[in-house]
């Protein structure tokens, strides 16, 4: 967090002002993220009024009509001024003050407008002037880091939440390079000579590059890949494709370059970009090993975390992750990545929280409803689901996404190639097969996803990766009185656990409930066996990383080893063909809150 300005005794980050918030069961969230890196309840303290804003922008407007006002010049002595007006790079701070104030008014605030010519309700962020600590005496300033969104920004104060009057505005602030490469993201594509790496700029029209080597001072091998995008007429739902500061914004361009002929277990350090655009700083990755019996490996795994702005514990699961980040080999987030619902905007802050994790391991990724479920336009569904997409009748399956399907997470991460893009895939690393599959499609016997699941499991060689992790976003097993979710976790058992008992599946992980809870090995409901000796997986809920946490009560079960609701991060590392150590630790104090050491049932 930044502490920065002497004025104003607050850090800031650039936060969401609240515009379409769901919780993981579809219930309308009245949480959003606030100035100072709190949060605002809305049931208490309400974002400021988009409807009131749209008033005052038509008021405004005909005012100038009429020759009355200039509604973008400075108002009477208020003042708004945002330093420096010149961003050099992207996660750099600006400092905006203001002064002049004759009277500070409980309710007046500072709104973020990005581009700086926004109508006045389309704000992404504010903070409450009240909350400096000198504004009794009319002056402050707060500090914003900025993401490079390829457009400018610009600050307005406003006085009054009920009649609204705009005091005055900052000049733009803008990022000296637009086409700066941002977004940096390594994945495994499941060969050990591999890794991908993607990134963001403005454009397409030069060759996207990677340089690499294996020291830091000489890159002296080149890669180059290809450039795409996305448009607004390529998401089905009206909602998610409206073009709008706080809906669909321009993405740029997603740049995917495949590294090839690589050492297995090897450093490498590179850079991403081009001379045109320029240079991201230079990073490291490790490649993967061999697949091996005993090959000993680690990883971080959770699912649910959002960002700055839609996620009250995201940043400080980011923080634990990076503190970590030797420790382990990848990261596998299990659906709900970013909650932006359609907005724009909350994918670029989602892609600036993960940068430094995602430039230094592999980030792999499945999908979730927030990212997927919709009710309309599934022609354009990248995932060719039938139809709309999955919607039996003994689901909760709903417009979860808000007509993203997929689309946005589709394009922005490259997964594996050898089942449905992000939305279903495996690769071997170390001693581990894992499987990703995606629960927010036809899972049943006889479906296509299911068929492929049945076929990946099969060709599994336990000789050679003797564990099996599955993963979907919904759990099989959770206990929380979410009813709606319980209903689909019954089908969810029924389809798929013969398979992981024909097969020895070893974990289930999952998300999808804001929370955390281990069974003890379980099939059919029904304990079966121990740790030291399981004769069914073990399930794994890790949906505790930053989204709004659950507060419902559990139902009583007799698989229930632990539950938790509290912001965490879970670790695995697998020590050989025969033994693995799972722990689960809070974010506040980094404490371990539940461990276990697991047998591999199908070694026993």
């Amino acid at each position: 967090m930044l502490r920065l300005s002497a004025f104003c005794a607050i850090s800031l980050l650039l936060l969401f002002a609240g515009l379409l918030g769901v919780d993981a069961h579809g219930r309308p969230s009245p949480w959003s993220k606030g100035a100072a890196g709190r949060w605002h309840n809305d049931l208490e303290e309400a974002a400021p009024s988009r409807e009131l804003l749209l008033e005052l922008e038509q008021q405004e407007q005909q005012l100038e009509l009429d020759g009355t006002i200039n509604r973008r010049a400075p108002r009477a002595a208020v003042t708004v001024s945002a330093s420096p007006s010149l961003i050099a790079k992207n996660g750099d701070t600006v400092t905006v003050s203001w002064s002049g104030v004759t009277k500070v008014q409980a309710d007046d605030w500072i709104g973020v407008y990005s581009p700086s010519t926004s109508e006045h309700s389309l704000y992404i962020d504010w903070v409450y002037v009240k909350e400096c600590e000198t504004a009794s005496q009319g002056f402050g300033n707060v500090t914003f880091e900025l993401v490079n969104m390829r457009k400018d920004y610009g600050f307005r104060y406003f006085s009054g939440n009920t009649v609204l009057t705009q005091l005055a505005q900052s000049a733009p602030v803008e990022f000296v390079n637009k086409n700066e490469p941002t977004h940096g993201r390594l994945a495994y594509p499941g060969d050990p000579t591999t890794m991908r790496v993607m990134w963001v700029t403005n454009e397409d029209k030069t060759i996207p590059t990677v340089q690499y080597g294996t020291s830091a001072g000489i890159l002296n091998m080149n890669m180059s890949g290809t450039s795409h995008t996305y448009r607004a007429s390529d998401i089905c739902s009206p909602l998610a494709s409206t073009p709008s500061p706080v809906l669909f914004i321009d993405p740029g361009f997603f740049h995917d370059v495949l590294l090839t002929n690589l050492a297995p277990s090897t450093l490498y350090w590179y850079r991403y970009g081009n001379d045109a655009t320029g240079w991201s700083a230079v990073a490291n990755f490790t490649t993967a090993p061999q697949p091996g019996k005993n090959t000993p490996i680690s990883f971080v795994v959770y699912a649910d975390m959002g960002t700055y702005s839609t996620g009250p514990g995201a940043v400080a699961t980011s923080e634990r992750v990076l503190s970590h980040l030797d420790d382990v080999d990848f990261v596998l987030h299990v659906g709900d990545l970013s909650y932006a619902l359609g907005r724009g905007y909350v994918w670029e802050w989602f892609g600036a929280l993960i940068e430094p994790i995602a430039t230094n391991k592999p980030y792999q990724v499945s999908i979730g409803n927030h990212e997927y479920c919709h009710l309309l336009g599934g022609e354009k569904d990248p995932s060719h689901a039938a139809g709309n997409g999955f919607h039996p009748s003994w689901g909760n399956y709903g417009d979860d996404s808000n007509g993203e399907c997929g689309v946005p997470t589709h394009n922005r991460f490259h997964m594996p190639d050898n089942g449905n893009s992000v939305f279903w895939y495996s690769f071997d690393y170390g001693s581990v097969h894992f499987l990703q599959f995606s629960a927010e499609h036809d899972f049943l016997p006889g479906s296509d996803m299911y068929k492929w699941i049945a076929n990946d499991l099969a060709s599994v060689d336990r000789s050679v990766t003797p564990w099996i992790f599955v993963s979907a976003h919904r759990p099989a097993y959770c206990s929380e009185n979410y009813m709606g979710d319980y209903n689909v976790s019954l089908y969810l058992r029924a389809a798929l656990e013969p398979l992981m008992q024909q097969y020895k599946v070893n974990i289930f992980f999952s998300g999808h409930y804001h929370s955390f809870q281990a069974t003890c090995p379980v099939m059919n409901g029904t304990c079966s066996g121990t740790f030291d000796k399981p004769t069914a997986p073990v399930h794994l809920m890790v949906g505790m990383s930053g989204a709004s946490l659950d507060n419902e009560t559990y139902m009583n079960v007799t698989w229930d080893a632990f539950h938790d609701q509290a912001f965490g991060v879970a670790y695995v590392h697998v020590h050989d063909a025969n033994s693995m150590y799972f722990e689960y630790r809070h974010n506040d104090n980094d404490g371990v809150a539940w461990n276990m050491t697991l047998s591999n049932w199908a070694m026993l």
